[in-house]
């Protein structure tokens, strides 16, 4: 048994974030998989309509906030009595609590994953020098790239600032609230996207909470 294998995949297959919004849908009932899809829909419309007539009308910029946050309940929703039903709920293996819902319900999952393919405290001990040896290597990889890329993004915001220097009051508040909606867009996606050295620590952190769990 490659324990290391067992232990990895059920974290990035079954307990990652995108895995997690996966395992909520297959969850959630019918209702509330339409409402997500119409919410989600809404969202696209809002900013197709405020990328094209943003600069003669405001009124889809409520609208997009609207739609988001219609788009976050549905996604609180789901996260309810069905998950919990599945995978139990949060208790003193969390302590202090997690903040974080989405960290607390994954990490159900992915003890639910390892203990379902007999891993236990014993296996999951002797595996932390190994992601240890991984996390320090991931500290180390890319360094030169990394340099170059922190001196590309200050070098771009310079010439953003001075590029917004020279509009017009009216110009430059249209930029931001291009930014704003930018953000609004990247950002989940990039909430999904973690590095692997994110992965790497969030795991070493599931598996004290499991051979916590032991104590």
């Amino acid at each position: 048994m490659n324990s290391w294998k067992i232990l990895w995949d059920s974290y990035y297959q079954g307990a990652s974030k995108s895995a997690y919004a996966k395992e909520l849908w297959r969850l959630s009932s019918g209702l509330t998989r339409a409402l997500l899809v119409v919410s989600f829909l809404a969202v696209v419309l809002a900013v197709v309509y405020y990328v094209r007539y943003e600069s003669t009308d405001w009124k889809a910029f409520p609208f997009l906030l609207l739609a988001e946050g219609a788009l976050i309940l549905v996604v609180d929703h789901m996260r309810g009595k069905r998950f919990s039903d599945s995978y139990g709920s949060a208790d003193s293996t969390l302590s202090p609590a997690e903040r974080e819902d989405h960290r607390a319900n994954r990490y159900l999952i992915f003890r639910s994953r390892i203990s379902g393919k007999g891993l236990g405290k014993s296996h999951v001990d002797d595996l932390f020098d190994v992601l240890d040896a991984k996390i320090e290597l991931e500290n180390h990889r890319n360094e030169r790239l990394n340099r170059f890329l922190v001196f590309v993004s200050g070098f771009a915001s310079a010439l953003a600032i001075a590029w917004i220097r020279g509009l017009e009051t009216q110009e430059i508040a249209f930029a931001i609230s291009v930014a704003v909606v930018g953000t609004l867009l990247v950002g989940p996606i990039l909430w999904l996207m973690p590095s692997r050295k994110e992965r790497l620590k969030e795991l070493k952190y599931f598996m004290k909470l499991f051979s916590k769990s032991y104590a």
